[in-house]
């Protein structure tokens, strides 16, 4: 692609006000029929949600249709009048991503009569191609969720896989991997607000289940108003408040008294100490009736558990331990929707994540190697939507992100605390002491992101399209193999090869006292050099600062009630993710031939696009 072709697009994206990441919002659609089953041009139809009041005006065109994109999850009255004809009122559930069809068959009589149809809900999609699924309000209230973690919910779908995280590292309490795809390229966005780990991936930011309104995830032939993923995609709709003052207040505690332990090898530690508590509360309603709203919610956890290590070795068996893993976290959050006009609704929301916890990188180790991780999170996100007319509304979103996260080194009284790691070779590959290879390690992250995206009802086509802009800005340090990781030979090797006396081991090869693996012979060490800035100082403005680019456009044309066509294109552009200002190694040129020059830049992108048949 040329450079000018590349400026051009990039230019459009600007001025469309630059799509959600993934759709948080709902649409309702239907025809208008009379008893023959004729269509009702030019007739009058009034979407309301029942928890705001807020109501949007819209006229079917001359096939009959009429569409109500960019609505927010919940239950909704759809009335439909027209000259001649009673009055026919239903009510509809929307929820996010999904379309649901509501048609409304009009029967002869005064406008005054009023009939009543039966419900419907977004139960069976039939404009669209895609593989997904809802989690409901009441199913999110009824279920168990370990932690009450959000990411939980993705096990209710069909080839998706939730495996608990590490937290004691990045922030993930849990990960979803969707149909056998790597966890750390699930697209997980909050209100349509990315909040993947932008260096890992998976989730950099946790939430109550408490705040969710809807759970959304996405599996196959993504909306193309999706943004980067290549397996899956997770969207969290927020609760808002209503005209109704709604409350909660809990507190759910657990112990190992409550729990089984999951180790079936109890000859080391016969029960160990585990104890979760977790209190907050929910609260939402009217600021002014049918005009401002809010929901706030605040969770507080505390909990201790255990890392049991028992060695692979009997001859490393004085390492066996228990380690206490202490961890808290306190998210919280505060939404406020405003219905300022028939024609303007707009939400703010601001949410925190607060939570320490400690415990080893990897498998179970004894507590030297440990790491204590420390997070602080704040995201605001701001809401727009716009009916421009009755067949374009416009729904912008601005979110800001801020993710500090630290790996220390974890505080503890072990003889090899704050040591270089020590690793022991075959035939033992479990035992690690000392400070871990992998801190300390830090990161500051700035996320700026404004999406906008357009729908149009003409016609038989109701027609998406927007884009997305997202700058990453990064700071940190890490200290890799800080100071130092030793390997040493095990004592079954040294055993093996009769030199236990030698190395002043007890003939039998068993330590009694951990300062024995002093004399253990070193194979070969790891010495951590050079600075710890991340990125690098090195043409660090250049390093620094990350953008991605991302457009589409899409078509629903519905050729008849039972047939529907769905076609479209999307483009996406990341700016930083080569080296273009490193010049090679002169050493290298040989290899390279004479020019060891920076390459010159290029531009990369990824082109998508999508069509299906519906019916």
């Amino acid at each position: 692609m040329s450079r000018v072709t590349s400026a051009l697009m990039l230019l459009a994206a600007l001025a469309c006000m630059i799509a959600l990441a993934q759709a948080p919002t709902g649409i309702i659609t239907g025809t208008l029929t009379d008893e023959s089953g004729a269509v009702i041009p030019n007739a009058s139809v009034t979407v309301t949600s029942k928890a705001t009041g807020v109501a949007r005006s819209l006229t079917t065109n001359a096939g009959g249709l009429f569409s109500a994109p960019a609505l927010p999850a919940g239950d909704y009255t759809v009335k439909g009048e027209a000259q001649g004809f009673r009055t026919v009122v239903r009510d509809a559930t929307v929820q996010a991503g999904e379309t649901t069809t509501v048609n409304l068959p009009m029967t002869l009589g005064e406008a005054k009569q009023v009939v009543i149809v039966e419900a419907v809900a977004a139960n069976i999609n039939y404009d669209a191609n895609t593989v997904q699924g809802v989690v409901s309000t009441q199913q999110i209230d009824t279920l168990p969720l370990n932690g009450r973690s959000y990411l939980n919910l993705a096990a209710l779908e069909p080839g998706v896989v939730v495996t608990p995280g590490n937290p004691a590292q990045f922030n993930a309490q849990f990960n979803v991997s969707v149909l056998g795809g790597m966890a750390s390229h699930t697209a997980i966005t909050v209100d349509g607000a990315n909040i993947r780990n932008a260096v890992e991936g998976s989730s950099s930011m946790n939430f109550s289940q408490e705040i969710v309104q809807e759970f959304q995830l996405s599996s196959v032939n993504f909306d193309l108003s999706t943004g980067l993923t290549a397996f899956g995609a997770v969207n969290v709709v927020t609760r808002s408040g209503s005209n109704d003052f709604h409350g909660a207040g809990y507190f759910y505690f657990r112990d190992h008294n409550l729990s089984a332990y999951p180790v079936l090898n109890r000859t080391f530690v016969k029960d160990p100490f585990f104890v979760r508590r977790q209190s907050g509360f929910a609260i939402g309603g009217p600021i002014k009736k049918d005009k401002v709203f809010f929901f706030a919610n605040l969770e507080y956890t505390n909990s201790t558990g255990v890392y049991v290590y028992q060695p692979d070795l009997p001859s490393l068996a004085i390492f066996a331990s228990a380690a206490p893993a202490p961890a808290t976290a306190r998210p919280f959050g505060v939404k406020f929707d405003y219905h300022i006009n028939d024609k303007n609704t707009a939400f703010l929301r601001y949410s925190h994540d607060g939570n320490t916890n400690s415990g080893p990188f990897g498998s179970p180790e004894p507590a030297s190697n440990f790491v204590s991780n420390h997070n602080w999170v704040d995201q605001y996100v701001l809401g727009v939507t716009s009916v421009l007319r009755p067949t374009i509304v416009n729904d912008m979103r601005f979110s800001f992100e801020y993710w500090q996260n630290r790996n220390d080194r974890f505080s503890c009284t072990d003889f090899a605390c704050g040591g270089p790691e020590i690793t022991f070779v075959v035939p033992s590959s479990s035992l690690i002491l000392g400070n871990n290879f992998n801190a300390p390690q830090g990161r500051d992250i700035r996320r700026y992101q404004i999406a906008d995206t357009i729908n149009w009802q003409s016609g038989a086509h109701r027609i998406k399209f927007g884009g997305e802009w997202e700058h990453n800005r990064s700071t940190g340090y890490w200290g890799f193999f800080d100071p130092a990781e030793v390997f040493l030979g095990s004592p079954d090797l040294v055993k093996s090869l009769g030199l236990l006396g030698a190395f002043g081991l007890p003939a039998n090869g068993i330590l009694t006292s951990p300062t024995q693996i002093y004399n253990l012979p070193v194979t070969y060490e790891v010495i951590g050099v050079g600075v710890r800035d991340q990125p690098a100082p090195y043409h660090l403005e250049n390093a620094r600062p990350d953008n991605r680019y991302h457009l589409f456009a899409q078509d629903t044309w519905k050729i008849k009630p039972s047939l529907s066509l769905n076609f479209g294109l999307g483009w996406l552009y990341e700016d930083n993710l080569l080296n273009y200002d490193l010049p090679k190694v002169p050493l290298l040129a040989p290899l390279y031939g004479s020019s060891v020059s920076p390459p010159s830049k290029t531009i990369i992108t990824s082109l998508r696009h999508w069509d299906s048949l519906g019916t």
